[in-house]
């Protein structure tokens, strides 16, 4: 029973569309919008336009309806915008912060030069228990359980 449902549903559906009547079925974008009220019954008679109308322009990208677009950016009033002038506050304000930054770039820089080798490597020199000083010569196994070769520094002596 579902198989022969399946097969009325499969008989009911069109035939695939290949891909030369795809290109002849498309419709540029400008005639878009009168292709669709064609379909929805359109004649297409301009009975309510006058001959003396200006074509529609499309907007600009991304602006919305109703929105205008901005001057552009020699034009207009911009020019005689200007800023208020900052108080004594704001202006001690930016002071502060800047030195706020400035001493917490030289902070980082000490960290940085500071800084001490955290993990082993190979080639790592190593204090040993008995104060004697080493070489990392290899590293086997898994962290936490390494396995260390060694090479004692000679002495100066």
């Amino acid at each position: 029973r579902e198989t022969q449902q399946f097969q009325q549903d499969l008989d009911k559906l069109p035939d695939a569309m290949d891909v030369d009547a795809y290109q002849q079925s498309r419709v540029p974008i400008a005639e878009f919008g009168a292709a669709m009220l064609r379909g929805m019954g359109w004649t297409g008679d301009n009975s309510g336009q006058s001959k003396n109308q200006e074509p529609s322009l499309p907007r600009p990208h991304r602006l919305g309806l109703g929105a205008t677009p901005a001057p552009p950016s020699g034009l207009g009033d911009d020019d005689n915008h200007r800023r208020k002038p900052r108080t004594m506050d704001q202006y001690q304000r930016d002071k502060k912060l800047k030195q706020q930054a400035q001493e917490f770039a030289r902070q980082r820089q000490k960290q940085v030069e500071s800084d001490k080798q955290q993990t082993l490597q190979d080639g790592s020199l190593v204090l040993l228990t008995n104060g004697k000083r080493a070489k990392v010569a290899q590293l086997v196994g898994v962290p936490g359980l390494n396995q260390i070769r060694i090479q004692y520094e000679r002495d100066g002596s």
